[in-house]
């Protein structure tokens, strides 16, 4: 172990990655850093989650089981609003955005190391974005009647309007009903734009 460096681990993303990541990092002198999967004597200080297109809340739910106590920066490998609204609803407030420079990740591990927050620009705009959007969707969304709203929540998860209505005991030209007005109560305009509505606003898992 290398004295006097603070404790890194570093999760999520592919094997390959991770031991790249953990690699410039120790050879920047930035921690003492192990992949998640090495084995762990100590406890970790800082939890970087490298984050890829997909949804982080496994990996999320997985270190943090983990490594109780611990930091989180997580790491992107491409600026996404569908991660950025994931990170947003797990409350990690640590994010390394795809667009900043490599260069800048050791001074990012060092502001979060001392208990401040580290958010790059663009994930700072989108939260900017979300706070003024976020009052009217609450707005729009307390006008969905409660059948609507479980119809919103099958469709975030998937489900086909055949098998809504399979599970709902309706039939498809009722679910077809319920998702017009839907859509127009949220001044959403396809199913697609939808689905990524109740997405963004955490209703898949409600």
């Amino acid at each position: 172990m290398s004295l006097g460096l603070p404790r890194l681990i570093v999760a999520g993303g592919c094997p390959l990655h991770a031991a790249a990541m953990g690699d410039w990092l120790s050879a920047h002198g930035v921690g003492d850093t192990t992949c998640c999967t090495a084995p762990i004597s100590e406890p970790a200080q800082l939890v970087l989650l490298l984050c890829s297109e997909l949804d982080p809340s496994p990996d999320f739910a997985s270190v943090a089981a983990k490594h109780p106590g611990a930091r989180t920066l997580a790491v992107l490998s491409q600026n996404n609003e569908r991660v950025f609204a994931a990170l947003r609803l797990l409350n990690i407030q640590n994010v390394f955005c795809a667009d900043e420079p490599p260069e800048n990740i050791g001074p990012a591990v060092r502001v979060v190391l001392s208990g401040a927050v580290y958010a790059s620009p663009a994930y700072v705009e989108f939260l900017a974005r979300e706070g003024n959007t976020l009052e009217n969707s609450r707005s729009n969304q307390r006008r969905l009647s409660p059948r609507e709203l479980e119809v919103l929540r099958l469709l975030a998860q998937g489900l086909s309007k055949k098998r809504i209505a399979e599970s709902l005991f309706l039939s498809v030209k009722t679910i077809d009903n319920h998702c017009t007005s839907i859509m127009s109560k949220l001044g959403i305009h396809n199913r697609v734009a939808l689905a990524r509505y109740a997405i963004r606003e955490g209703l898949a898992t409600a």
